[in-house]
């Protein structure tokens, strides 16, 4: 940690030495930084009543800076340093200041082909691109404490390939991973191959092989992917027979396998409006192992969508059908239609209107129907904005009305009022309010007031916040936020 701290030292010094009057860089350096205080006081967070809370889970105070140096020739590096007061633990109360990223990006292009190379520190780099669904995923992957690695990938002609190497740490073990790809792209296709190794302590090795293509013309597309995965020790290809159980899978694939295919149409003209219509089908044996992605073993899902788009007028829509069965773990089977309308009306304001409807079953019997209906209207002025909503969850099981109402008043260009009120109909907590005071005393500058939760319905959609409403016995607490930019 001493040496990241002399290192980063020395990069905030060259910044500075870089912007001197009368001094040059050799190469351009950027640094900048932000100021994050946070104080939360409530009459319930600790035996004093008010008592502004410090050095603790509440306290969301935050500096932060960062440092790119670099150009196209050399290589472009940034590394972000933090200190977070939430997280102290010295019994003094000081707040350390650990290094959280680091990312160093060189690329050369020419006419036949492209190289690049890319060193990380606890970045979100393991989207890979795939076509057809991820074998890894960032937000899987930032659950391990450091992720540490290097990709190398190369281009020529229609020809590419990459390695990417990491190592994966969650504090107690870590594991390595390897993931090497080769593909071939032409003006209407593209396929590819890859192959990740995973290397653990006291585990066995782990590894999925893969294979996809994809086809498009003008707007129809097709994607296709295939994938094993295996256990074993050094370096190995899963295998599996074709003779599993046909009446899980409809090719008779591996238990072992994840298949998924995707078939789209865009653009298309049906009267006065555009259509897109999409399906995709995913399927993935009960003994299919992928630490690194989102994907459930023992799934098949079929999933359709039509997307509608007025071409003359502000409204458009969609429906949306999913039809999944899950056999490990929970034996269900669930069938969820939605759709959605939305209307941009002349006087700067939109209508919202939403429903929807879900059957599952547990082990063959059905067990629940539910459904929820949803309506929005909000109507956003240069000085004024104001919302209504109302929905109703869980029709035909535990029926939940919730409603809401919010506002926003800019006083001035500086300065601003806004608020938000829920309710709903429920034996725990059945209201919260939030009410945010905004100021502006600079450009750089960020100063704010406010009562409540900011979780309950910060969501784009303010009645679909997963989140919720405050438990019953939640006080609602007073925040001052100050941030600076710099």
């Amino acid at each position: 940690d001493g040496l990241r701290l002399v290192a980063f030292g020395l990069a905030v010094l060259c910044a500075q030495v870089a912007h001197a009057e009368g001094v040059r860089s050799p190469f351009p350096v950027a640094a900048r930084a932000r100021l994050d205080l946070r104080v939360v006081t409530g009459d319930a967070t600790s035996p004093w009543a008010w008592n502004a809370q410090s050095r603790s889970p509440l306290d969301g105070s935050r500096f932060m800076t960062d440092v790119t140096a670099g150009r196209d020739a050399t290589g472009v590096a940034y590394l972000k340093g933090a200190a977070n007061w939430k997280d102290t633990d010295d019994a003094l109360g000081r707040v350390a200041f650990t290094i959280e990223q680091g990312e160093y990006l060189y690329r050369r292009l020419w006419d036949a082909g492209s190289l690049s190379l890319r060193l990380f520190g606890d970045e979100r780099r393991f989207f890979t691109g795939e076509l057809g669904a991820p074998s890894m995923e960032d937000d899987v992957v930032a659950r391990y404490q450091h992720r540490l690695g290097a990709s190398v990938g190369a281009g020529h002609g229609p020809w590419n390939a990459s390695l990417l190497a990491a190592s994966l740490d969650d504090g107690a073990d870590a594991s390595f991973v390897e993931d090497v790809r080769a593909g071939l792209s032409a003006t209407h296709a593209h396929a590819e191959l890859s192959y990740r190794h995973s290397a653990a302590p006291d585990a066995d090795d782990r590894a999925i092989a893969r294979g996809e293509a994809g086809a498009w013309f003008r707007g129809a597309s097709a994607i296709v992917s295939y994938a094993q995965s295996g256990a074993g020790d050094g370096l190995f290809l899963p295998s599996g027979s074709f003779d599993g159980d046909a009446t899980f899978f409809a090719a008779a694939a591996p238990l072992n396998s994840q298949t998924s295919a995707e078939l789209r149409l865009r653009r298309m003209a049906v009267g006065k409006a555009w259509v897109d219509a999409v399906y995709r089908y995913e399927a993935v044996g009960s003994e299919w192992v992928n630490d690194l992605a989102a994907s459930q073993p023992g799934t098949v899902a079929n999933e359709a969508g039509v997307y509608v788009a007025h071409r003359r007028y502000a409204l458009d829509g969609r429906v949306t059908y999913r039809d999944e069965v899950r056999s490990v773990v929970v034996n269900s089977h669930a069938r969820t239609l939605e759709a959605s309308a939305r209307a941009f009306l002349r006087d700067n304001s939109q209508l919202l209107l939403r429903g929807g409807a879900e059957r599952r079953e547990f082990h063959g019997h059905a067990e629940s129907d539910a459904g929820f209906v949803q309506a929005g209207y909000r109507r956003e002025l240069q000085r004024f904005m104001g919302g209504v909503h109302a929905a109703l969850t869980g029709i035909g099981d535990d029926a939940v009305a919730r409603t809401a109402v919010e506002a926003r008043v800019n006083w001035t260009p500086t300065s601003a009022l806004y608020a938000r009120w829920i309710v709903a109909d429920q034996t725990q907590r059945s209201s919260s309010v939030y009410a945010r005071l905004e100021f502006r005393p600079t450009g750089r500058t960020w100063v704010t007031l406010a009562y409540g939760w900011s979780a309950a319905g910060d969501g784009p959609n303010l009645l679909d916040d997963r989140d919720g409403l405050p438990a019953a016995d939640t006080r609602d607490v007073v925040s001052l936020t100050i941030r600076g930019d710099f």
